[in-house]
């Protein structure tokens, strides 16, 4: 058995602890021994040897489960009630107490071997239905048959040679008392209720039950074999209602045959008692191991099923939040890695650390010694100019060839100029490209520093060059891409009656370059259309594709009725446009009401959920989380409804606003913030989610737009 929790007793007063625990065992044991003694006076009812045979006796299935839910120091319940139920039937008080201990020792063994087997009493593995029926059905109940069978020979109660045909008796007894009763107890007592069920789910419940029932009597009541059309629906109650369904509609079939054999009644009514014994029990065998057996199978698909769905939920929220980080290689970049891994390859350890420092700011060293007229190169160097490290002697003029005509006679004339002055100095830093072996140019910021001997001649020279091509380049594709983004986003937010509305794109830090947009467009009948969202990436990439989710989103507008379906063609434009960028975005369709109010419509692509701000300071989410846009060809996508009332304020932003936070209302500020803007106007909420933004040292690019429902006096 497993081990049960133990609880520390309070510091005070332990033999009264001790009294109070002591008379809890004794009231258990009382109402197990009571409850154990009751249903087998009625199960004797149906005996079909003597007056203690039964073919279903559910006192055992009780004593099972008693054990396995109680423990094993619930054996003296067991014993006692069997005990009394044996007394008035039996010849001597030996032979009532002999049986007792077969009726004790069984339900004990079963339960001591399924516990050591690993056995779970919620039935949902298929391995703990073969357990019960193999462990504690058929072999456990050998003892009992064995010991009770044995002791009404000794007894004279029966006759030596019906041993065998009465043991069988016993023993398919007890066992049918495991298989048809222990699973429905078990049910009942070890399977998790659901938190909540509806009435409809109550009454299917209740009607499949019923119908069980009336088929069951139905089938007893004919002289025809059809007690096997009760198993599509045992069949039907596990695959709806799992073991808590299965064993429940199992023990009313069972019931129902039982009676209907012991009263001589249905399609066995003439037959011997051998005939209806085997009958029976291969009838309540087959329902209850199907029963037990379909519904851990059906248990462990569900189980399977609940951690795929777990797992592919953990899948996609971490596709959620590294969105914002995914940066795609370009074809210099990639290039650039490439040479990194030539200079690593061919470096010698004792110098890696200060070659990867060199390689990361693109930097090289030189040196010119003037009397030998000798220059060396470090390999960064032979790297900058498009070579491998040592691929050529280099020399003064060799290294002049690759720099660019227009800035070649700068160089030339500063040095002149540096040579000339006959003094130890450094010379001012100079900017000039040169042209690599495959025609792309690359711009380097070159250092220099010339010493000369006592006498004032030049001796050597030695400087570094740095590749800042990439930074150059940057702060060129950050100019393109912020006049990009200027004409994308809208100057001006349309008047719309009955409605004010106000909207910020902010991009995070020095970059001034964002992936956030914001819209707002007229639809047909009176409709208008609100979008915003959040493009991976930035620079002149993340400004095209904030360009085309924002005109998709436009035209679709004009013709789609629902925003998933909008999503859902702005998802096929990102995926056949080829940039490999993503996007998430909140498109929500507005309906003006004659009456003030407006019917949203709010579709999410895995963007934060929009907040409505109620004119009492409510708060309230709307929409349901989707998938990203751009990553695959059939995102989940749903339209939630929601309502806007005079006074209300809907709230929408990009995940800038929250930073590191998947929900808004869990954010730990955010929500007395948008409390405290309970009566502002939009503009005003949107300044003031601004200067909270400010206050929090946001990290992240951030967009609003915010839409009021005005008041109607």
């Amino acid at each position: 058995m497993k081990a049960e929790p133990v609880t520390a007793a309070p510091p005070t007063n332990g033999r009264g602890s001790a009294s109070r625990n002591a008379l809890v065992e004794v009231a258990k044991i009382v109402a197990v021994a009571l409850i154990y003694y009751g249903v087998a006076r009625l199960s004797l009812q149906f005996a079909l040897v003597q007056r203690n045979v039964t073919p279903l006796w559910p006192p055992t299935g009780i004593a099972l489960v008693v054990f396995l839910v109680l423990g094993l120091r619930m054996w003296p319940a067991i014993a006692l009630g069997a005990l009394f139920v044996n007394l008035p039937i039996t010849d001597t008080v030996l032979a009532a107490a002999v049986t007792a201990a077969g009726n004790t020792l069984a339900p004990l063994a079963g339960a001591v071997l399924l516990e050591r087997t690993g056995f779970r009493r919620s039935l949902d593995r298929p391995r703990d239905a073969l357990s019960l029926v193999i462990l504690a059905a058929l072999l456990a109940m050998t003892i009992s048959a064995t010991v009770g069978s044995a002791t009404l020979v000794a007894s004279g109660a029966v006759e030596g040679r019906h041993f065998l045909s009465t043991w069988g008796v016993w023993w398919t007894g007890d066992a049918m008392g495991v298989l048809v009763v222990a699973p429905f107890l078990l049910s009942l007592l070890s399977v998790p209720w659901p938190r909540r069920t509806g009435a409809a789910r109550w009454i299917e419940a209740a009607a499949l039950m019923a119908v069980v029932a009336a088929v069951s009597l139905a089938l007893t009541q004919t002289r025809l074999s059809l007690m096997f059309l009760i198993l599509p629906l045992i069949g039907w109650a596990a695959w709806r209602f799992q073991l808590r369904g299965s064993s429940t509609a199992t023990l009313i079939a069972s019931a129902v045959a039982t009676v209907a054999v012991a009263h001589g009644a249905g399609p066995l009514a003439r037959a011997t008692l051998l005939e209806r014994m085997l009958a029976l029990q291969a009838f309540n065998a087959t329902i209850a191991f199907t029963s037990v057996l379909f519904a851990a199978l059906v248990a462990e698909r569900l189980e399977s099923r609940a951690k795929l769905e777990a797992a592919s939920r953990e899948l996609e929220d971490r596709v959620l939040q590294r969105t914002a980080e995914l940066r795609h290689t370009n074809d210099r970049l990639t290039q650039e890695i490439a040479d990194r891994r030539v200079v690593e390859r061919m470096l010698q350890r004792q110098e890696q650390q200060l070659v990867e420092a060199l390689d990361i700011a693109k930097l090289g060293s030189w040196e010119w010694t003037m009397a030998s007229n000798r220059v060396t190169w470090s390999d960064q160097m032979f790297l900058i100019h498009g070579y491998p490290p040592r691929a050529f002697d280099v020399t003064f003029d060799r290294a002049m060839e690759q720099v660019a005509d227009e800035d070649r006679a700068t160089i030339q004339h500063n040095l002149v100029a540096a040579l000339a002055q006959g003094a130890s100095h450094e010379l001012a830093p100079v900017q000039y490209r040169i042209a690599l072996p495959d025609g792309r140019r690359r711009i380097l910021i070159g250092k220099a520093k010339l010493w000369v001997d006592p006498d004032g001649t030049p001796a050597r020279m030695v400087g570094t060059v740095q590749d800042v091509t990439v930074e150059r380049e940057a702060r060129r594709d950050k100019q393109i891409a912020q006049a990009l983004q200027r004409s994308l986003l809208p100057r001006d937010l349309p008047t719309i009656p009955g409605f004010e509305l106000a909207g910020l794109s902010r991009p995070s830090g020095n970059l001034q370059v964002s992936g956030d947009f914001y819209d707002v467009f007229l639809r047909p009948e009176g409709l208008f259309g609100l979008v915003i969202g959040d493009v991976s990436g930035r620079g002149p990439e993340a400004a095209a594709v904030m360009g085309i989710a924002r005109q998709t989103v436009r035209v679709a507008g004009m013709t789609e009725p629902r925003p998933s379906s909008i999503l859902r063609l702005l998802n096929e434009a990102l995926l056949t446009d080829g940039m490999d960028l993503f996007c998430t975005v909140v498109n929500i369709r507005v309906r003006p009401m004659p009456d003030g109010t407006a019917r949203l419509t709010v579709c999410s692509a895995g963007h934060p959920l929009p907040v409505i701000l109620r004119h009492d300071g409510g708060l309230e989410r709307v929409g349901a989380s989707g998938t990203l846009l751009g990553a695959l060809p059939d995102p989940r996508l749903v339209d939630t409804p929601g309502d806007l009332s005079p006074g209300d304020t809907l709230v929408m932003f990009t995940d800038g606003l929250i930073g590191a936070w998947s929900d808004a209302i869990e954010h730990p500020a955010l929500p007395s913030v948008l409390r405290a803007c309970v009566g502002m106007s939009a503009r005003q909420v949107v300044d003031a989610l601004a200067e909270w933004c400010d206050r929090e040292g946001a990290a992240d690019d951030v967009a609003l737009l915010v839409v009021q429902a005005t008041r109607r006096d």
